[in-house]
């Protein structure tokens, strides 16, 4: 059996889901920033209690801890704090924009179809796949996938069709329903 799929685009809603199933959930602004504080603040204790000593040994009028820490805490709060927002700059973008594409599943694999390419994966190609009810998710070893919207298959039959196909070849992510 082989199960076309309509021409679709990725939309926004399938980033974020590809989003939260690489990266768990969303990390929003707020966690974001209160994660940076406790963590630049957890380091400057630690480097206080580490260093403290050490740096009173080497100024005894103990001026030393108490102008260094707050300055080291600082350039940890923001070292971490950009290299946070880089991380999650990039992990926003995993997903580029995409031009509409076909996509075919067969007992050979799978064939992605778009205006300037066509791919063709055997089924060895991919290592686990995440069965969502907005969609399906084959996963490649180095982490990529290919997003398969619900509203890509031309019913429910078709779907369950491809949905099996899929089972039948890959592990499901987490061992079951992934």
């Amino acid at each position: 059996m082989t199960v076309v799929c309509r021409p679709f685009r990725i939309e926004e809603t399938e980033r974020d889901l590809l989003f939260r199933v690489k990266h768990g959930r969303r990390l929003t602004v707020l966690r974001f920033v209160a994660g940076v504080a406790v963590v630049s603040l957890a380091a400057a204790v630690l480097l206080h209690l580490m260093l403290g000593g050490l740096l009173v040994d080497i100024a005894p009028s103990a001026s030393g801890p108490q102008t260094t820490i707050p300055v080291i805490g600082w350039a940890i709060t923001v070292g971490a704090g950009l290299f946070f927002a880089r991380r999650m700059d990039a992990a926003s973008a995993v997903v580029t924009p995409m031009p509409e594409q076909t996509v075919t599943i067969s007992s050979d694999g799978v064939r992605v179809e778009t205006t300037v390419s066509v791919t063709d994966w055997r089924w060895s190609a991919w290592v686990r796949f995440h069965d969502r009810p907005e969609a399906l998710m084959l996963e490649e070893p180095g982490g990529a996938m290919v997003i398969l919207p619900a509203r890509a298959f031309p019913d429910v039959a078709a779907r369950d069709a491809a949905r099996a196909m899929v089972a039948a070849r890959l592990p499901a992510a987490g061992g079951g329903a992934g």
